[in-house]
């Protein structure tokens, strides 16, 4: 009788293993699929170098689409970026954040903090038409991964607490990568 007892947790467990599988995925962003390198060609900085894939290599990467201008919306998702690296505490040094300058206008003055370790960068049509399938990429966020990559998107109304904690699960899952 006591091994009757015993058995069944483990019989009940093997049981929802095999036949009771989870049909949805639980994810706040949306998982890029298929997952591709990111295009970079023609993705230059503000002073005109030319960043290439090694740039991006060995580091995740957040990245946000706004315009030169950076109104409201842009400010509001830079200030996230910098948040949502912050927030992953010891895994911060595996995060770089850049933010795809679009227009031809003068670049807006972004507050200090946010300025602070941020990537600007201007052109990138290749990477703006490869973003375009997954909706518009104006104020989303996106999860570059250490290999280049382009794995998530959040969208512009995403909560960035929510983004903090799936970020830093896939960083914690990702140990070898970056």
């Amino acid at each position: 009788m006591l091994a009757l007892l015993s058995a069944v947790p483990i019989m009940a467990a093997t049981v929802a293993y095999f036949f009771f599988k989870p049909t949805t995925v639980r994810s706040y962003g949306t998982l890029m699929q298929p997952v591709a390198p990111a295009r970079l060609e023609g993705l230059q900085t503000v002073e005109g170098k030319a960043l290439t894939a090694e740039r991006f290599a060995g580091k995740w990467w957040l990245l946000t689409v706004g315009a030169a201008e950076c109104t409201a919306p842009c400010l509001q998702q830079v200030h996230a970026l910098r948040q949502i690296r912050l927030a992953q505490g010891k895994d911060m040094g595996r995060v770089e954040r850049v933010w795809l300058a679009t227009g031809t206008a003068p670049l807006a003055s972004l507050p200090a903090m946010d300025r602070e370790g941020l990537l600007v960068a201007r052109g990138g049509e290749a990477l703006l038409k490869q973003l375009q399938p997954f909706g518009a990429p104006e104020h989303a966020i996106f999860i570059m991964d250490p290999h280049g990559n382009l794995v998530f998107r959040y969208a512009p109304d995403a909560v960035p607490h929510s983004v903090i904690q799936e970020f830093a699960k896939l960083l914690k899952n990702n140990q070898g990568l970056g």
